[in-house]
């Protein structure tokens, strides 16, 4: 009995001599490897998730052909010159008056344009005063009054204070009353309170050049 315990014992001695040799340090140093060696090594496939790989950059939106004539919305929305008209459909393409039909056909910028090299938007004739044809561009400018959406109104609103202040020839203005008064009278009527409001804008100036002439116009 007591010499089957001591080759029990002898066995176990053994292994445990075996065990410490191959851990130790100078069988590692001379290539043996060891349990933490065959743990970390790179051929046992890793359990861990792969790094997420970087975001693709976002591309930048390619700017529209009338970028460089609108400022930017909440300025236009500050100075009540309604919305900027250049999603969807594109730029001056939801105008429904004649104003954004002369518009789109490229006739309004023959004669005015935006000026926008500093933060706010002035708007300046595009050629000489003299060569804007007033009978055409004034009664234009009437009807673009109830027009909402930028650059629409800021052409039409402006351009309507350019022609009354400016033109050489502003006296015909009250043989043109006929077909100003209707455009006149649909910008008052609006719902709208900026375009309403600056309908009541246009009434000072063109009253100094109608006088009042404008008065039976305005009371049908």
């Amino acid at each position: 009995m007591a010499s089957e315990e001591h080759r029990i014992r002898e066995r176990l001695w053994t292994r445990a001599q075996v065990w410490r040799e191959q851990h130790s340090p100078e069988k590692a140093s001379a290539g043996c490897p060891t349990r933490r060696d065959l743990y970390h090594s790179p051929n046992i496939p890793r359990t861990t998730a792969r790094p997420t790989p970087p975001a693709a950059p976002t591309p930048k939106k390619t700017p529209s052909p009338g970028f460089r004539d609108k400022p930017s919305g909440s300025l236009v929305r500050r100075l009540g010159l309604g919305r900027i008209d250049d999603r969807g459909a594109g730029l001056g393409k939801k105008g429904k008056t004649a104003f954004a039909a002369a518009y789109r056909g490229g006739e309004i910028s023959r004669w005015l344009r935006v000026d926008q090299n500093g933060s706010y938007p002035v708007v300046v004739f595009a050629a000489a005063a003299a060569d804007v044809p007033l009978g055409r561009a004034l009664p234009l400018c009437f009807e673009g009054l109830s027009e909402r959406c930028h650059p629409l109104c800021l052409l039409a609103r402006r351009g309507t204070l350019m022609l009354l202040a400016e033109h050489p020839e502003r006296a015909q203005v009250p043989a043109l009353l006929p077909r100003l008064a209707g455009p006149l009278r649909a910008a008052l009527a609006d719902p709208d309170a900026d375009v309403c409001g600056f309908a009541l804008t246009v009434l000072a100036p063109l009253a100094e050049l109608c006088g009042a002439a404008l008065e039976q116009f305005l009371d049908r």
